[in-house]
């Protein structure tokens, strides 16, 4: 079934913290009357900023676009029927409809990025693995690209997995970095793991 894009564009704020208490509790009821057709309800954006073709960056947004919600409709009448509900239209706002358009994506290319995530968690007869290789030869480029490429800002069970990692021996690729004298890696992975632990 095609999928919408429901964007949120002006509105104006509460006068009164009651007022928005109000405002929420009809757009949640709103959110639950659409059922299993919201993809993905509520998408807030904040800290907006807008970078202009000669690279200049400039806080806020120019197009006033304060989030959106994702739906699945049998046809764009039936998605503009849904978004006429909306209390965000009570409030001030507009709301833009727009269909989504399925991108083909190759098998392999999905695949790749998997593979070599896999790779990371390989262990060497020592139970090491190659962030510890990377980390022993003071390649804090290659350990950054490894522990960023697991995903996740906050908490990343994975990326907690691989830095905390020991080798047969108890030793972290942390311990190994400060062992050969790269103090740098080993605080930058000491204080990822840190992050971690704290988001857990």
């Amino acid at each position: 079934m095609p999928q919408y894009a429901i964007v949120y564009l002006g509105g104006n704020q509460p006068s009164s913290p009651e007022e928005g208490k109000q405002y929420y509790a009809r757009y949640t009821v709103w959110l639950s009357s659409l059922g299993n057709a919201a993809v993905s309800p509520a998408n807030p954006f904040k800290s907006t900023s807008t970078v202009h073709p000669d690279g200049t960056v400039v806080a806020g947004s120019e197009t006033a676009m304060s989030g959106y919600t994702i739906i699945e409709a049998a046809s764009m009448e039936a998605a503009l029927e849904m978004a006429k509900t909306c209390p965000f239209l009570e409030i001030g706002g507009s709301l833009e409809v727009s269909e989504l358009v399925q991108m083909p994506v190759h098998t392999a290319d999905v695949k790749a990025p998997r593979e070599r995530r896999k790779g990371l968690f390989e262990q060497d007869a020592l139970g090491r693995t190659p962030l510890f290789d990377a980390a022993e030869k003071g390649l804090e480029e290659r350990v950054k690209e490894m522990i960023y490429s697991l995903r996740g800002t906050g908490l990343s069970p994975a990326r907690l997995a691989l830095i905390a990692a020991e080798d047969h021996t108890g030793l972290t690729a942390a311990d190994v970095a400060e062992q050969n004298g790269h103090e740098e890696i080993a605080r930058l992975l000491r204080s990822e793991q840190g992050r971690m632990e704290y988001y857990g």
